[in-house]
């Protein structure tokens, strides 16, 4: 029983492929192969078998698809007229919390006090340490 055995560069020409991703298939064995020394040959019947596992075949659409029949009102407008919160229609928006009473928020806050120079550590011009 004698099988054609193809090289790399063979198997990536009947595959429609590169050399380099036959020995990629190779090395994470996805294609069976043979070492004979230090020659690696992948058998022609391995690659029929390869391209019949791999094919996909075509399967009926719903409904056809074709243009946007018109375009519709923006997310928020669509989802506040319903009544339904950002959170709920999966948005990223949290829901404003109300604030406790005394919280300083961010707008509220002071500006930061700088610290007082320490005159006894400030340099004068002209004098080295």
């Amino acid at each position: 029983m004698a099988t054609k055995m193809l090289s790399i560069p063979d198997a990536a020409e009947v595959l429609g492929v590169t050399p380099r991703w036959v020995r990629r298939a190779i090395f994470e064995r996805r294609v069976p192969y043979v070492k004979l020394g230090h020659l690696v040959r992948i058998d022609a019947d391995d690659i029929d078998a390869l391209i019949a596992a791999s094919r996909v075949e075509p399967r009926e659409l719903a409904a056809p698809r074709g243009r946007v029949r018109e375009r519709r009102e923006p997310f928020r407008r669509r989802f506040a007229a319903s009544g339904r919160t950002a959170q709920m229609a999966g948005g990223a928006t949290r829901a404003r919390q109300p604030r406790a009473a005394g919280e300083v928020t961010g707008r509220d806050r002071p500006a930061r006090l700088q610290p007082e120079a320490d005159v006894s550590s400030a340099r004068t011009p002209g004098k080295r340490r």
